[in-house]
């Protein structure tokens, strides 16, 4: 085990759909996701980058729900552009 601290950084979007096309499934507890990436290390901060859908949109509501769990997540940052 090393004493470096881990920054991570998500691609939303690309995350998701490896998630469905690989396992069938867009579900994923994220808490544990990131504690298996740092693997023991320090954690800085970890970077979730996605779009915002329009509220128009199919899936706004679903996003908004997943968007409000991540940000409740610790050390996890959401950037939507």
């Amino acid at each position: 085990m090393t004493d470096d601290k881990v920054c991570i950084f998500i691609d939303g979007s690309n995350l998701y759909h490896c998630l469905n096309q690989t396992f069938g499934r867009r579900e994923l507890k994220f808490e544990k996701f990131l504690e298996c990436i740092r693997n023991g290390r320090p954690m800085t901060r970890t970077y979730y980058y996605n779009v915002l859908l329009e509220a128009s949109d199919v899936g706004y509501q679903g996003q908004q729900k997943f968007l409000g769990y991540l940000k409740r997540v610790s050390y996890l940052e959401v950037k939507l552009g």
